[in-house]
């Protein structure tokens, strides 16, 4: 009820970006902080609903009265669910004593704002489209802890795998739908749904079956990426600085 309640909030607190707003501003450049989240599930069952948030902080430019640039970059540390994999070594298997994984995720994006029909930039709706570069890891703080079982009986041992861990990388494409509506000639408040699309690099090595112990963590990362980021919805607070 509470992640639902959030999600209500964030939904309303965006509806007055739809409200008529003034034309060209005579700015062109601007600064803002965005939060964004994403409502998913980790198991088909109600009480697995889960909110992901990523945070954001950006710079754009008006390259004219349509069209503008950006690069923004996002921050994250979310929590990657271990419960479906497991891995084969030679004749033991093994299962994460643990259930999730904490995940660290820098997202670095440059991206264009096509402002539509009867608005001009920085201001009113847009089509955003964008291209960045991920990193994600396995925050080194987790040890890792696996229940081994053999071909012939169960065995308590315990496998721990301690960071620092591996940084991967990958590319990332995004649409968004969004609105800018300024607060006076100073603030702005942005408001988007979008979706994103995580591919190339270590993103697009991503195995379903036959784990090995190397690519174990990479196929929890990649999983749980597109799950957790493939969807958001954007709220923030920005102000023009010239």
């Amino acid at each position: 009820m509470k992640k639902t309640t959030i999600l209500s909030f964030i939904l309303l607190l965006s509806l007055p970006a739809h409200a008529q707003v003034p034309g060209y501003l005579g700015k062109r450049l601007s600064m803002s902080a965005n939060v964004s989240s994403f409502l998913f599930f980790d198991y088909l069952q109600a009480d697995a609903m889960r909110l992901s948030y990523k945070t954001e902080v950006g710079l754009n430019y008006s390259l004219s009265r349509k069209v503008d640039f950006g690069f923004h970059f996002y921050t994250a540390k979310q929590s990657y669910l271990m419960k479906p994999w497991s891995f084969q070594s030679g004749y033991n298997s093994y299962s994460p004593s643990q259930e999730f994984l904490d995940c660290n995720l820098k997202i670095f994006e440059f991206h264009l704002r096509f402002f539509a029909k009867n608005f001009v930039a920085p201001v009113g709706i847009y089509h955003q489209l964008g291209i960045g570069w991920v990193n994600y890891s396995v925050a080194d703080e987790n040890v890792l802890r696996f229940q081994s079982y053999d071909s012939y009986s169960y065995s308590t041992e315990t496998i721990i795998m301690k960071g620092p861990y591996p940084e991967y990388s990958g590319m990332k494409l995004s649409y968004h739908l969004g609105k800018i509506t300024p607060i006076g000639r100073l603030f702005f408040i942005n408001s988007a749904i979008g979706i994103n699309y995580f591919q190339s690099g270590d993103i697009a090595r991503y195995e379903m079956h036959s784990l090995t112990q190397s690519s174990y963590l990479l196929a929890v990362c990649n999983k749980n990426l597109r799950r957790q980021n493939f969807a958001e919805i954007k709220l923030g607070f920005g102000i023009f600085i010239l």
